[in-house]
């Protein structure tokens, strides 16, 4: 499954009022918030240990179900949910093919 990295705004907002860690597992919206459009990809932070609210970071998202993420490239907007809350966006700066072993 393709990996994303993301920057540029990867902003923690909305309803989220304390830090996220490396172990963040929110879900997705691809090119518009929606809330009734979601799927899991967790997070891993790559240029801070953690991101406070209103902060940006370098991230990469590791997509659960690749169905979901079909079409997605370098430019695409992304919206983190929590439940029906938005908490944060990130525009995709990299992709990475699977990963075979």
């Amino acid at each position: 499954m393709p990996g994303l990295r993301s920057s540029g705004p990867r902003r923690v907002v909305g309803d989220r009022r304390s830090a996220i860690f490396g172990d963040y597992r929110p879900n997705w919206s691809i090119g518009e918030a929606d809330a009734t459009r979601q799927a899991g990809a967790p997070v891993a932070i790559d240029s801070a240990e953690r991101i406070e609210p209103g902060e940006t970071a370098d991230v990469r998202l590791f997509p659960m179900w690749a169905e979901f993420w079909v079409g997605v490239s370098i430019g695409t907007q992304l919206f983190a949910f929590e439940g029906v809350h938005l908490v944060g966006s990130a525009v995709v700066t990299q992709t990475v093919g699977p990963v075979l072993s």
